[in-house]
């Protein structure tokens, strides 16, 4: 690229980012609380997402969101050797110049990513005989941390070198130079750009498994012969429900925290697409597992930095690999989802207060039926036992007739939730009440017993059960209905509530 280009484009990155930093003064703020980075420094941990040079340069939202939430950046494709080369002479490092200005704008950390990976080369090195790719590679290497010195506080200089076994992959730069291609790279990231930590980056190593075994090995290896690794980089492209368990991902840090290393979970997604249910079930299965991931980086002194890997739904590589999903903290309209709140929580040592969000009108009917009916009779709001307003379901002409809400808005698999009712019956003695689930769905019609007992007439009895459903596609309907008492007898319901299931006391109320 020709000085006068290079630095038409610096000039315009610069500019724009400044621009959206300015604009942060005026702007409302994403969620009510401390950002992400905020919350994150209380921790003495950098926060980070992964950033795209179009939407950078063509969303002023995307930008001012970033520069708000974050405390690092990593270009997300731009510092990969094929954008930059698209030909043997041809250097073009305008886009990710435009991201790193824009960092430095907001004050941010940047992630260099990556170095060395035997993917996303360009088409024309790959050509190469095998010794003259890694002749080229190496150059690549040493010319990218002499024109970004000074300006990258973290690279991943390996990234992806191991096969799921825990083995060395040998791909055509080790058959030109071994082992050593890699430890060299380290020892040249280390003698040109000597102030920035450099890290060994792997997906699929996050718990205890043969690929993080081998890692662990290798590292220890390394660390032995003075090669200069400073930390590794988990990735943590998770997918809910197939996630290692959070107890493997605390020991695998402690294991390598051992070795002296620091610890960054740095790709950081979570698909749920594949989970049976409703949008706001899956989101909630996912801001589960993020508060727990993200609890334990805060609890392991050698966990330093999470990294997000792109914004917003709607930025997400995900969508390309693996259809229409939903990863990430911000949705496609770039508000923050129920991850970004439990992600917030745990960073400041709080519950996930995905478990406080009530998805029914709680506390009674002052506001009218709240989507709840009468599954035969009649349903109304009066006055009931207590004083205060009940729903009254009378002219029942069966027992499993009462009041019923759908709640297949609420569902998704692997997400447990707790029902819970006031329940009472009208003259005629005591009747059993019971809280059940009817379940529409792939595998049929189904009614799922949550809760029962005893109600004596004008008298509340509490209804909790445990609604955690193995649902399979596709979920037509799921009701919560109240039923139990002979026909003819008046069903009286008030304190209906739907939560998560946490087992630890939920915090305050966020917006569902």
């Amino acid at each position: 690229m020709s000085s006068p280009a290079r630095q038409r484009a610096l000039a315009v990155g610069l500019a724009g980012a400044l621009a959206l930093v300015a604009a942060l003064g005026g702007a409302s703020a994403a969620a009510e609380g401390p950002t992400l980075a905020a919350a994150a420094a209380r921790t003495g941990r950098q926060i980070g997402v992964a950033v795209a040079h179009d939407p950078l340069v063509r969303e002023i939202a995307y930008g001012r969101l970033i520069a708000r939430e974050f405390s690092s950046i990593t270009p997300e494709n731009e510092l990969k050797w094929s954008p930059m080369a698209p030909a043997p002479e041809v250097v073009d490092d305008s886009r990710w110049e435009t991201v790193l200005a824009a960092a430095a704008a907001a004050g941010q950390q940047v992630r260099g990513h990556t170095l060395l990976w035997d993917q996303q080369l360009p088409s024309w090195a790959v050509a190469l005989p095998d010794a003259a790719l890694l002749a080229a590679q190496r150059a690549h290497t040493e010319r990218l941390l002499a024109a970004t010195s000074g300006r990258i506080a973290v690279w991943d200089v390996v990234n992806e070198a191991l096969e799921d076994d825990g083995s060395l992959s040998r791909t055509a730069m080790w058959r030109a130079g071994g082992e050593r291609h890699l430890t060299d790279t380290f020892r040249t990231a280390r003698q040109m750009a000597p102030e920035a930590k450099l890290f060994y980056n792997d997906y699929g190593v996050e718990g205890i498994n043969p690929k993080s075994d081998g890692m662990f090995a290798v590292l220890r290896r390394w660390r032995a012969a003075g090669v200069p690794v400073d930390g590794v980089g988990l990735q943590c492209h998770l997918k809910a429900g197939e996630a290692p368990p959070v107890a493997q991902l605390r020991a695998n840090i402690q294991r390598l925290g051992g070795l002296g290393l620091d610890v960054h979970l740095t790709e950081i997604d979570v698909q749920v697409r594949h989970l049976d249910g409703s949008d706001w079930g899956r989101d909630a299965v996912q801001a589960r597992l993020l508060h727990q991931w993200v609890e334990a980086c805060v609890a392991e002194p050698a966990c330093t930095a999470l990294t997000f890997w792109g914004l917003s739904d709607r930025h997400t590589w995900v969508d390309h690999a693996h259809g229409d999903d939903r990863p990430l903290l911000f949705d496609d309209e770039l508000e923050p989802k129920l991850s970004y709140f439990a992600v917030r929580a745990a960073l400041l040592g709080k519950p996930d207060p995905t478990c406080a969000v009530e998805r029914l009108p709680e506390g009674g009917f002052d506001k009218g039926m709240g989507g709840w009916r009468a599954s035969g009779g009649q349903g109304a709001v009066v006055e009931g036992p207590s004083g205060g307003p009940a729903l009254r379901v009378s002219g029942r002409t069966a027992t499993w007739q009462g009041p019923v809400r759908t709640v297949t808005d609420s569902v998704a698999d692997g997400l447990p939730l707790r029902a819970r009712a006031q329940v009472t019956v009208g003259p005629g003695g005591p009747a059993k009440v019971a809280l059940t689930a009817h379940v529409i769905d792939g595998a049929g019609e189904r009614f799922v017993p949550l809760a029962a007992g005893q109600a004596q007439p004008g008298r509340w009895t509490a209804l909790e059960g445990a609604l955690s459903i193995d649902l399979k596609a596709p979920v037509r309907s799921v009701e919560l209905y109240v039923e139990g008492p002979p026909a003819g007898q008046e069903l009286w319901l008030d304190g209906a509530s739907l939560r998560v299931d946490c087992p630890a006391a939920a915090g305050a109320k966020v917006r569902p």
